[in-house]
């Protein structure tokens, strides 16, 4: 859930040391997400491909049987199938990640706290939107990277095509785009 902070803050580390510009940075942020976003997924892929189709178990304790998963081993196929499910399209896959890297690249520029600090003037100010805005990042890219929250407004069989995991991140981008435009 958090690594597009943790890379993220890779860059905005060495930006803050003077190691690299600002746009440099948020390069480097971006392919680190696209890098990690497109592993996660092809392992998502690879263990859907390894693990056998599920048999239905006819049990009489319903709520026995939604409470508790049981796994072979913490590495195997139906634990990843479990923690990752996986896009239903392999281009969905790419252009996913794709966007994961653009976002968090975007989003890294975005939230450097030297331009946070010349926007509001205050440390405090820095702070509180610093952490809150990779916060809203961190919860926009996991519905890119790993599956989407559950909507309530949406009837879930309607998306056939992934369409509502882009929902988040494209309010995010749109909001950057046009402040880093702006500045």
């Amino acid at each position: 859930f958090l690594m597009p902070w943790v890379l993220g803050g890779i860059g905005t580390l060495l930006y803050q040391l003077g190691i690299l510009e600002d746009y440099y940075t948020g390069a480097l942020s971006g392919g680190l997400m696209f890098f990690t976003a497109f592993v996660i997924q092809c392992t998502s892929v690879y263990a859907r491909n390894k693990s056998m189709t599920v048999e239905r178990m006819l049990t009489t304790d319903i709520l026995a049987e939604e409470d508790e998963h049981e796994f072979t081993s913490c590495a195997g196929a139906e634990t990843i199938r479990f923690l990752i499910p996986g896009k239903k399209y392999i281009a969905n896959t790419v252009f996913h990640s794709v966007l994961a890297g653009v976002v968090c690249g975007l989003g890294t520029w975005y939230l450097l706290p030297s331009r946070i600090t010349l926007l509001y003037g205050s440390v405090g100010a820095t702070a509180v939107l610093f952490v809150f805005g990779w916060m809203t990042l961190c919860i926009g890219e996991y519905s890119l990277i790993v599956n989407t929250a559950t909507e309530t407004a949406t009837f879930q069989t309607q998306d056939a095509y992934e369409i509502t995991p882009l929902m988040r991140p494209l309010y995010i981008f749109f909001f950057v785009s046009v402040d880093l435009a702006h500045r």
